[in-house]
């Protein structure tokens, strides 16, 4: 998974970037360099420690043609990850640093890959590299975002351009999930196994900024249900309706003979959340 990508990358990206929670961990001036590939072998398998370990892309100069990319950041936050090579598991992220070079702009990307080892070079066959990786576009000018989210439009403008903003994506948006009715079968995104009852999943989901999906799986039919939220003591219905029964989507899982409903809740802090009938 690399952002950017060979011969994608035509960019004007100035800054380059990789942390965590705790703070940044680098964040330097992309290099004129003219060329593609690793400049050296330090720039690959580097151990990314801690919690919601992120890169990013920033502060582009790129403002001219018809698509001036100068408005928007990317990057991404690794949620999840384990690499078991040739029988030596590691839970630890790593990236590679490569340099692009396409249509006369050098960049840097990020690559998600696995411990480096210049003496050894070959994965062997057999080993499994599984990753959830959160890939975020932010906005890089408040004066042109012209959006509603309330986080971003409380954060301030100098917030916008710069690691501020990916520590608060990358932060604010670890989720964490524990259920006392069925159970859990994955954090980033969100996704609960029903039982066969009345209540058909009752979980506690701490953290998120904007809209969480929430997905519960193996139900018996995919209507006659109601997602609540445990308000001061009391459950009250979670309802963001339009115009009706339109805020959430049903999947039925055919080869299993079993559906699927998925909300997107406004989660902020910690909420307790019930599904019935």
């Amino acid at each position: 998974f690399q952002v950017a990508a060979d011969r994608y990358s035509d960019n004007g990206f100035t800054r380059y970037a990789y942390g965590n929670e705790s703070g940044v961990l680098f964040d330097e001036t992309v290099p004129s360099h003219g060329t593609t590939g690793y400049a050296k072998s330090a720039d690959r398998g580097i151990a990314l420690e801690g919690d919601s370990p992120w890169v990013m892309l920033y502060d582009s100069s790129h403002t001219s043609g018809s698509l001036p990319e100068h408005v928007a950041n990317v990057g991404f936050v690794i949620r999840d990850y384990a690499a078991e090579i040739g029988g030596v598991l590691t839970t630890t992220p790593h990236l590679n640093l490569v340099q692009t070079y396409n249509g006369g702009w050098s960049q840097m990307g990020f690559e998600l890959g696995v411990p480096y080892d210049a003496s050894s070079p070959v994965i062997p066959a057999g080993s499994v590299v599984t990753a959830t990786v959160e890939y975020v576009v932010p906005p890089a000018q408040k004066d042109v975002y012209f959006g509603d989210s309330d986080y971003l439009t409380a954060m301030d403008a100098g917030a916008f351009q710069g690691t501020e903003m990916m520590m608060a994506l990358a932060t604010d948006n670890h989720l964490e999930v524990t259920a006392s009715v069925g159970t859990v079968k994955r954090v980033h995104p969100v996704e609960i196994e029903a039982i066969a009852d009345l209540t058909a999943a009752q979980f506690q989901l701490t953290g998120g900024l904007g809209y969480t999906p929430v997905s519960i799986h193996n139900l018996v039919r995919p209507d006659g249900w109601r997602l609540e939220q445990l308000v001061d003591g009391s459950w009250e219905p979670v309802s963001q309706e339009v115009e009706g029964k339109d805020y959430w989507q049903a999947y039925e899982n055919s080869g299993e003979g079993s559906f699927e409903l998925t909300f997107n809740v406004h989660n902020r802090g910690t909420v307790e959340y019930r599904l019935i009938r």
